[in-house]
């Protein structure tokens, strides 16, 4: 019984982590990885510090306050430009890199609202 119990908070302990390691705060997966990007953010979260298009058309923007990448849910960040939003750009970072895109942000800031 004990180590039926050990086997099941092993699996689920190892399920939780793969749950993290896909879900983009950590960095691009490799197809998105290392890309040039173009967009347009409305500067509701903020000052711009770099991010990526991932998976779905989602943009992640790194959050220098919780140290990872967030996905907009919002859509505050979009490929066209409209009404109240300012253009940015920059590189996505490598595959698997754990932390602030390499260089600088972009000129900014992009104040909220």
């Amino acid at each position: 019984m004990r180590h039926a119990l050990l086997a099941a908070l092993a699996a689920g302990g190892a399920l939780a982590l793969s749950g993290c390691a896909t879900d983009g705060a950590y960095g691009p997966p490799r197809p998105y990885a290392g890309v040039a990007y173009g967009g347009y953010y409305d500067g509701y979260y903020g000052a711009f510090n770099g991010g990526y298009w991932g998976p779905r058309g989602y943009f992640y923007y790194w959050s220098p306050q919780t140290n990872r990448y967030h996905r907009d849910d919002g859509h505050h960040f979009r490929r066209d430009a409209g009404p109240g939003f300012k253009p940015i750009q920059g590189r996505a970072p490598a595959a698997g890199m754990r932390g602030h895109p390499s260089g600088p942000p972009p000129a900014g800031p992009y104040e909220r609202h």
